[in-house]
């Protein structure tokens, strides 16, 4: 299937997918994984989801980046949510506002933020998931719901800096439409790599998510900019074809 007839996000994976099943989409850490398994693994939170929410319900994600960001935010999709996303150095206030604002139903975290998110009251509020704990999957029956361009994908808070943030709600065409019109502009393929420095959790970082996989390109996720050292052995040891990063790194 061509770009033109993707009308989802989650459509970009699975059509990767389909035709590239054992290409590397993921590389973080010592982890390599295939279009496959990232799909594979997205369909179990979908599975999880679908068993216990509704369509159109907003997840929340407060992960570092990673492959489990990915899997997460994808799966959401799949389900027909809405994916609630905030960085791991949000303030403890706005994090109990948006959860608050935005009627999250659940959290998918890890272990080192579920502190966190307890000092904030809202714990009595949503489930918490922890990745590294909790069995994210289902096999029973599950009506899967139908997903439309015209859903909400995700609801992505504004910085906030005159009063509390406000919440950006997003449609799968709006992405699709923003993805489309970035690879044509960029001219990348399923030959490019692209080393991710950004945050998952912010639209920047997550959209080059989007065109790399739109198209099937590779994705080496890094978790922050840090080590400028690391970051420039890995462009070089990946074969790193493009790269992105806020001008403040890049003048460093």
């Amino acid at each position: 299937m061509g770009i033109d007839n993707l009308k989802t996000i989650h459509s970009f994976l699975e059509n990767s997918a389909q035709n590239f099943p054992d290409k590397e989409a993921l590389i973080s850490e010592d982890q390599r994984i295939s279009y496959a398994e990232v799909n594979d693994r997205a369909d179990r939170v979908r599975n999880f989801l679908a068993s216990r929410y509704s369509k159109s319900d907003r997840i929340a994600v407060m992960l570092d980046n990673s492959v489990d960001f990915v899997v997460t935010y994808f799966g959401i999709l799949k389900a027909g949510c809405c994916a609630v996303l905030f960085s791991p150095v949000v303030s403890n206030e706005n994090f109990a506002f948006q959860i608050k604002n935005s009627g999250a139903k659940c959290i998918f975290t890890q272990e080192k933020y579920k502190q966190r998110i307890s000092r904030t009251n809202v714990g009595n509020m949503i489930d918490i998931f922890d990745w590294s704990k909790d069995k994210i999957d289902y096999h029973g029956k599950i009506n899967m719901p139908e997903v439309s361009e015209n859903d909400l994908c995700s609801l992505i808070y504004t910085s906030g800096t005159a009063s509390f943030p406000k919440g950006v709600e997003l449609r799968h065409r709006n992405v699709v439409a923003a993805s489309k019109n970035i690879v044509e502009f960029l001219k990348i393929n399923s030959d490019d790599t692209y080393l991710n420095i950004l945050p998952l959790s912010h639209s920047f970082g997550l959209g080059h998510i989007h065109i790399s996989f739109m198209i099937g390109g590779k994705v080496v996720i890094e978790k922050n900019a840090i080590n400028l050292k690391k970051i420039l052995t890995r462009i070089k040891e990946e074969k790193a074809t493009f790269f992105a990063a806020a001008p403040i790194t890049l003048k460093l």
